[in-house]
């Protein structure tokens, strides 16, 4: 398998891991709603890795384009 597949692949399986991490940590309530409590340091944390998938993902993308493969956005 060639570097710029199996760089997006091992990025986005990395984001959907992390996105589902991030959303069942945060399950608390909006700022507006009753009960709102702010990101604790695990939410946060949780957050700041999902921030990091998505940058792996661009960075897969930008390789994706650059090994001559069609843009995928």
């Amino acid at each position: 398998m060639d570097k710029a597949v199996s760089d997006l692949r091992e990025a986005m399986d990395r984001y959907y891991r992390v996105q589902a991490v991030a959303f069942v940590r945060r399950k608390a309530k909006g700022p507006a709603d009753p009960g709102f409590e702010p990101l604790s340091d695990d939410e946060l944390a949780a957050l700041e890795e999902l921030v990091s998938a998505i940058e792996d993902v661009r960075a897969a993308q930008a390789g994706w384009v650059a090994a001559g493969r069609p843009s995928l956005g």
